[in-house]
């Protein structure tokens, strides 16, 4: 729509959107080449979910036999880790 040179209103209105919508999408389009969404910054996250339900599932034990349960199925996490975990998720008081 906007390569045959219509107005961001009129595109808005069209598509029934706002106007400042429209206009990020086509600001990014033109910045990027493409509407997709970019990757994210940051760590990637050591837990996986499955890692993560095994170690809610056994929060009865120590993080130290957690620690070794995890390495045993080829995970390698550390101890600290798992403890932050727990305390994020509320299991341990």
């Amino acid at each position: 729509l906007n390569k045959k040179l219509e107005t961001t209103r009129k595109i808005a209105e069209g598509l029934s959107l706002p106007k400042s919508t429209v206009w990020a999408i086509i600001d990014k389009h033109s910045r990027t080449g493409t509407t997709a969404t970019s990757s994210r910054c940051g760590r990637p996250r050591k837990i996986s979910a499955k890692s993560g339900r095994i170690i809610i599932r056994a929060a009865q034990i120590t993080a130290k036999d957690l620690t070794q349960e995890l390495r045993e199925d080829g995970q390698e996490i550390h101890k600290r880790t798992i403890q932050r975990y727990l305390d994020k998720m509320y299991v341990r008081g």
